[in-house]
């Protein structure tokens, strides 16, 4: 959505997506092939362009899920996440 190329972690970290976004970019995307995907938005990088449909399959259920409009994307992955889960569940945070 924010065009970053090259990819940077720390623009993505914190940018919102509404449900009309996630929607959008699964149907543009998901009729293209792997390698059109990248050439034809520069900023979605070859190794993301692989697996940016099921990342966007998993926020438009989690979205549908929980009855949210927007979703708050993160670049910190499933590690931290559970590092967060088991900080907070200890009644720390």
């Amino acid at each position: 959505k924010n065009n970053v190329f090259p990819y940077q972690g720390s623009l993505v970290h914190g940018s919102k997506l509404t449900l009309e976004d996630v929607m959008f970019w699964l149907e543009t995307l998901s009729s293209m092939k792997v390698e059109d995907r990248v050439k034809t938005f520069p900023h979605i990088e070859p190794k993301r362009a692989k697996v940016i449909i099921p990342g966007l399959m998993i926020f438009y259920r989690a979205m549908l899920l929980f009855g949210k409009r927007e979703i708050v994307v993160s670049d910190w992955g499933i590690k931290e996440g559970v590092l967060i889960r088991e900080y907070l569940s200890l009644g720390l945070g």
